[in-house]
């Protein structure tokens, strides 16, 4: 800061400082072309199995598949990457389009209706009056990178079939959990490699719930 010959103050910047302002503030133009990011959405692509036969027409044992609950941090639609070993990040540009614990409440009633795990099975806004529930936990839903080399989907769950006439009781339960590995740490990669073990889990849980589920 200086002083005039009026006697006014003004600031004095030097040539060499206003060049280094300069260059905080230059705008890289290339910069401002270049388009943002856009947002990816997934679905969990699982094939099912082939449609049943048809039932007969005598009495059979209803289940209800309850609604799945994804426990934090796997109950939103972000994809969540484990890094390291208390490090966990989101991905804003990649997620599902519909809730994982939705997604997995479908599929898992297609698939125990098309393997016949079960000879009746309804979901629990059918109205339907049931013998057995099945209630599970989406426990674990993470891109495994900490092994940069070796990427994984993992998917695990908890599933309890309950039955719910009579007197309430657990029938079984088990945690589940499947482990595939991933060609790149990329969300598409991710995305095939979740739906290759959902399809693991779902043929192992019609597996138990068709032993040792079903009413004779």
């Amino acid at each position: 800061m200086c002083i005039d010959k009026r006697g006014s103050l003004f600031w004095s910047v030097s040539p060499l400082l206003a060049l280094g302002l300069a260059g905080c503030f230059r705008v890289d133009l290339d910069d401002l072309a270049k388009e943002p990011p856009s947002k990816q959405r997934f679905m969990l692509d699982v094939k099912l199995p082939a449609e049943p036969t048809a039932l007969s027409e005598r009495q059979h044992p209803v289940l209800i598949v309850e609604s799945v609950h994804a426990v934090a941090p796997y109950n939103g639609r972000p994809f969540v990457y484990r890094t390291g070993p208390s490090r966990y990040e989101t991905d804003f540009y990649a997620e599902f389009l519909v809730d994982p614990g939705q997604q997995l409440t479908q599929l898992t009633r297609q698939w125990l209706q098309a393997t016949q795990a079960f000879p009746v099975v309804v979901d629990s806004a059918s109205g339907v009056v049931a013998q057995f529930a099945l209630t599970m936990d989406l426990t674990e839903l993470v891109g495994d990178f900490r092994d940069a080399g070796k990427p994984k989907a993992v998917v695990a769950l908890r599933a309890v079939l309950t039955r719910v006439t009579g007197e309430r009781a657990i029938v079984w339960q088990k945690a589940y959990r499947v482990e595939k590995s991933i060609r790149d740490r990329d969300p598409t990669s991710l995305a095939a490699g979740w739906g290759d073990a959902v399809r693991d889990l779902l043929g192992q849980v019609a597996g138990d719930v068709r032993s040792r589920g079903q009413a004779k």
